[in-house]
C-alpha cells in the first residue's frame, strides 16, 4: 500500500509502524479463530438438519451469505466431518 492509499485509508495523520501492524495480525487470527467456531457449529447444526428433515439443500441467506464462499467452505470442511 503506498503511503497515499495508507493516508487516504486511514485519515491524513495516519502512518503503517510496525506496532500496528502487529495488532492488525492479531485481530486477523481473533477473526479467523471466530469465523472457524461460527463455521464449526453451523456445520453440526446444518448437518443435523439435514439428517433429521431429510433436506437435500440449504441456503444460508443475511449477513452470513455475505461472507460467500470463504463461510461456505469453512462449514462444509465440519459438515462433511459428521458421523
Amino acid at each position: 500500500m503506498a503511503a497515499s492509499d495508507t493516508r487516504q485509508f486511514f485519515g491524513k495523520r495516519a502512518t503503517v509502524t510496525g506496532k500496528r501492524c502487529a495488532g492488525w495480525q492479531r485481530l486477523e487470527m481473533l477473526a479467523d479463530e471466530v469465523a472457524e467456531t461460527a463455521a464449526r457449529y453451523l456445520g453440526l447444526v446444518l448437518g443435523q438438519v439435514l439428517f433429521d428433515c431429510r433436506y437435500r439443500s440449504i441456503c444460508i441467506g443475511g449477513g452470513g451469505s455475505r461472507a460467500g464462499q470463504f463461510l461456505v467452505d469453512k462449514i462444509d470442511k465440519y459438515y462433511q466431518n459428521i458421523p
